[in-house]
């Protein structure tokens, strides 16, 4: 997959509080097809943006619901 086929959604995930946290999350979504690379800026106490690269056929929902099934608070920010 070329990096100019690569989609970015933006996520905020309330519930992650810790390196652990992180880990878990990112095993999750890498573990959905199309997802190539995620990254998590970590505000503990807050809601924390990950942006994820993935190819066209994904959707943001998968992602947020798969998170979502871990127990995080996850939405789809306004601006996204």
């Amino acid at each position: 997959m070329v990096a100019s086929d690569l989609h970015e959604t933006r996520l905020l995930v309330a519930g992650l509080n810790c390196g652990g946290c992180v880990g878990t999350l990112t095993r999750k979504a890498l573990g959905i097809y199309g997802v190539v690379h995620v990254d998590v800026d970590l505000d503990p106490g807050k809601e924390s943006l990950v942006t994820l690269r993935h190819a066209s056929g994904v959707e943001g929902h998968q992602v947020s619901d798969a998170l979502a099934a871990l127990g995080y608070r996850v939405r789809i920010p306004a601006s996204a």
